[in-house]
């Protein structure tokens, strides 16, 4: 799930509702690479303080509409998850975390393997 793959999710309860799938179709020994990006630069001000809404939905749930020619499709949702908040949905759903990479610019590369003890498909 390359560039920034893990965003099909499309929500953060999306990738929870992924994340539970997935570990029904990985084999024991299976692995997930991914990659993503915290997007939380895009609301820093000339300051470089963060400003966003705690109340309102997580900053990296994105719509995207493609447009070409005047034609417009229909929007859809696009996750940007930052780092930690992926770590912790991910532990939560029975993955063991190996970040394996990260730049300067938030984009990350992740390894995620089934627990010790979890079997595919058993919650």
């Amino acid at each position: 799930m390359l560039m920034n793959g893990l965003g099909l999710a499309g929500t953060l309860e999306g990738l929870d509702k992924f994340l539970a799938h997935a570990r029904t179709l990985l084999a024991p020994d299976g692995q997930i690479l991914a990659t993503s990006s915290d997007i939380s630069y895009l609301y820093e001000d000339e300051d470089g303080a963060l400003v966003f809404n705690l109340n309102g939905p997580y900053y990296g749930e994105v719509e995207y509409t493609f447009q070409y020619k005047g034609q417009s499709g229909q929007p859809f949702s696009w996750l940007f998850i930052d780092a930690s908040l992926l770590e912790g949905a991910a532990r939560q759903a029975g993955y063991e975390v190996d970040f394996l990479g990260e730049d300067e610019g938030g984009q990350y590369l992740v390894r995620l393997t089934l627990v010790g003890g979890f079997e595919a498909g058993i919650e």
